[in-house]
């Protein structure tokens, strides 16, 4: 099938919808399921918090090219009805299938249904779930209150309630001016 078996990473999540595709994959559907058996014997699992940033997973924005051709851009994806030609590539294809759980740079060869085997190559993986989840997080824990002030406005807000200065208050009860800002009821 492949003389070229490169290194491969996948999530325990993206290994649980592989192992359901598998089960769904016709018999007959030999080249992808012989690469689909592959990747889960041979590949290692990982936590979504340990994953490289530059390994394709599912819902990745990858950059790859097929025997040397132009680079072309997808999002790899489950598959079934959020399939979008030209901006999504399954991984129920035999290509989707053959980049998830590539590092950027790792090429494979897959077969062909009918023909020769082709050279898949990843480039680069721009976008990647898990690695824009980790730096969120991260961002969150070097801002010391910032998530309990986000949390505690949108409380005030869900109610309807805001906070206004005492001066403000005897403002509006004697109805003369001030120099604060009157807040939201002045607009």
């Amino acid at each position: 099938m492949s003389s070229k078996q490169p290194h491969c990473q996948i999530t325990a999540k993206d290994f649980t919808i592989l192992k359901v595709i598998l089960k769904r994959t016709p018999l007959h559907n030999r080249a992808f399921r012989c690469l689909l058996e592959r990747k889960l014997s041979t590949a290692r699992i990982v936590l979504r918090d340990d994953v490289d940033p530059q390994v394709a997973t599912i819902n990745s924005r990858v950059e790859y090219s097929v025997d040397n051709g132009p680079v072309d851009n997808r999002i790899l994806i489950q598959g079934g009805e959020s399939t979008v030609p030209g901006l999504t590539l399954p991984v129920t294809t035999l290509r989707g299938l053959a980049l998830l759980g590539l590092r950027a740079e790792a090429s494979i060869i897959i077969a062909r249904p009918h023909g020769p085997g082709e050279e898949m190559r990843l480039h680069r993986v721009a976008y990647q779930p898990e690695a824009a989840q980790r730096k969120e997080m991260s961002m969150q824990r070097r801002l010391p209150g910032v998530e309990a002030w986000s949390e505690r406005t949108s409380q005030i807000v869900e109610l309807g309630h805001y906070r206004r200065s005492p001066a403000a208050d005897l403002t509006r009860a004697t109805g003369g001016s001030s120099d604060e800002d009157p807040g939201p009821e002045a607009a």
